[in-house]
């Protein structure tokens, strides 16, 4: 059944039921991996399990970035999007965030405009991607993130993966998760 044929008011369910709630794709045959994965991030940011989860191809198997045509997760070579959703973390991160964004806009000349620009339309929508700010002094949440997701891919090696350099995204909340996930079914769909 096509995406596209499912009623637009049914997507996100169907989303949530096959998608969401189940192991994720790259850890199908290690999901205990992925809990371990999971209570670690939970641990060091004094959050829940449930509010830290993955997307793309590692959740769901393939890829559906028109550009990379469904190509499959392959463990050695593709990359985890982490996310996590939480407002204590995001409001920390968005402090981090609007300051990058200001310091870059404000500079006579930056290398870091179009990342500053991208990183303001994110949080425009109740997110922040922290590949898109640098891990400096200024940002030492941003930069922790960044550090925690190079241990993890460092720690999968052990387990077997070889996976190219991830990143976190941090909502919000719930309803700013749907929403970019309602973006992104809705362009699959198209």
């Amino acid at each position: 059944l096509e995406l596209s044929q499912i009623p637009r008011a049914e997507r996100m369910a169907m989303v949530r039921t096959w998608v969401q709630d189940r192991s994720p794709a790259a850890f199908s045959t290690s999901p205990y991996l992925w809990e371990a994965v999971r209570e670690w991030i939970a641990k060091r940011y004094s959050l829940s399990p449930r509010q830290i989860g993955l997307s793309g191809s590692a959740q769901i198997g393939f890829s559906t970035h028109p550009r990379k045509a469904f190509a499959p997760f392959n463990k050695n070579g593709s990359d985890l999007d982490l996310y996590i959703v939480s407002d204590s973390l995001f409001a920390t991160l968005e402090r981090e965030a609007n300051l990058f964004v200001s310091r870059q806009m404000s500079a006579g000349k930056s290398d870091f405009v179009e990342q500053a620009d991208t990183t303001s339309r994110a949080l425009a929508r109740g997110y922040v991607d922290i590949r898109h700010v640098p891990a400096r002094d200024l940002y030492p949440t941003c930069a922790r993130l960044k550090n925690d997701a190079s241990i993890i891919i460092d720690k999968l090696k052990l387990a077997g993966f070889n996976l190219k350099p991830s990143h976190f995204r941090i909502y919000r909340d719930w309803s700013a998760k749907a929403a970019w996930t309602n973006i992104q079914v809705n362009s699959w769909a198209s």
